[in-house]
């Protein structure tokens, strides 16, 4: 069996370098760049809460709040490799399709005259792709090597409860019955009723977790300012 690089076997090692490297390339540009990542984190804590439910439900990747530093910083660059292989499927996808449509212009047939316009929306899905996509990957790549190295220190706080919840052998379900709330706990294996939802962070636990993220960098954020502004 092979080793894992020695990215992965020294993970606090590159975090650590990472974060001298960011600080450095900031202070480059007269930027601090714990002050820079105190006041955007909430930001981008938010936006990554909102990525985790609509990129295919990332909450199933528990690894991504692990306090587990090997874990934590291979998943997050695997997202990246992820997100490539994505973008090259359906690259190849519309290409192929286009490659289609091409050949049957080229016939100019009734049915050629008919897919005119399937030709120019799926032109126009093609440079959506490339761009749209092309901005995720280095949004996610952004995230790999400057958020990264300063968010695992935030996600082994922040992350704690729903580690917790995720460990626990039961779970906390809810339903609401008129204007009463109903609770109970229930094994973690049970499945829920249509009327009931898990209360429980297990349920959605990177979600959670980047909540609680841009709740504690805000409040960080919001305690900086004021020792700032302190005589």
């Amino acid at each position: 069996m092979s080793k894992p690089s020695l990215l992965f076997r020294w993970p606090l090692v590159t975090l650590g370098t990472l974060l001298v490297i960011n600080v450095y390339v900031f202070r480059r540009f007269g930027i601090s760049y714990v002050g820079w990542f105190i006041a955007y984190g909430p930001l981008l804590n938010l936006l990554a809460s909102v990525l985790s439910i609509a990129w295919g439900d990332l909450n199933t990747n528990k690894d991504l709040i692990s306090s587990r530093p090997r874990f934590f910083v291979a998943s997050n660059l695997l997202l990246v490799a992820l997100q490539w292989q994505v973008l090259g499927h359906e690259g190849v996808t519309v290409g192929k399709r286009l490659q289609d449509l091409g050949a049957l212009m080229r016939t100019h047939s009734d049915d050629a005259r008919r897919r005119t316009g399937e030709a120019v929306g799926d032109l126009a899905d093609a440079l959506g792709l490339l761009v749209t996509g092309g901005l995720m990957l280095l949004a996610l790549l952004a995230w790999a090597l400057i958020v990264v190295p300063l968010q695992y220190w935030v996600v082994l706080l922040a992350g704690a409860p729903a580690r917790l919840s995720l460990k626990a052998p039961t779970k906390i379900i809810a339903r609401m019955n008129g204007v009463n709330l109903e609770v109970k706990e229930v094994d973690v294996a049970e499945q829920n009723d249509n009327a009931w939802w898990t209360a429980s962070l297990s349920a959605t636990p990177v979600t959670a977790t980047n909540v609680g993220a841009a709740l504690v960098l805000f409040v960080t954020s919001v305690a900086v300012d004021w020792l700032q502004k302190k005589p």
